[in-house]
């Protein structure tokens, strides 16, 4: 197993002129790309390092970034998309 773990930590910008979560969702999929790449990288036969992820979301309950990040599927269908990115 490997021997370390990534961890990040951030503050998700809230913007109101781009609606419910636009600017959050684009951030957290940077930032969950870059982890998934270091989880990768960091690896140890094969097995990805543990992730741990903390930080202000500016994202309410049932909001897409909370459903993202509680669930790790996004349903756009319960959203808005004209408000969502």
């Amino acid at each position: 197993p490997p021997e370390g773990m990534i961890v990040a930590n951030t503050h998700l910008l809230f913007n109101a002129a781009y609606g419910d979560g636009a600017h959050q969702l684009g951030q957290l999929r940077v930032l969950l790309g870059r982890m998934s790449k270091m989880s990768e990288a960091a690896s140890c036969g094969g097995v990805p390092a543990p992730c741990v992820l903390a930080g202000d979301f500016n994202a309410a309950p049932g909001s897409a970034v909370y459903q993202l990040l509680q669930t790790g599927i996004l349903h756009l269908n319960q959203f808005d998309v004209a408000n969502v990115s």
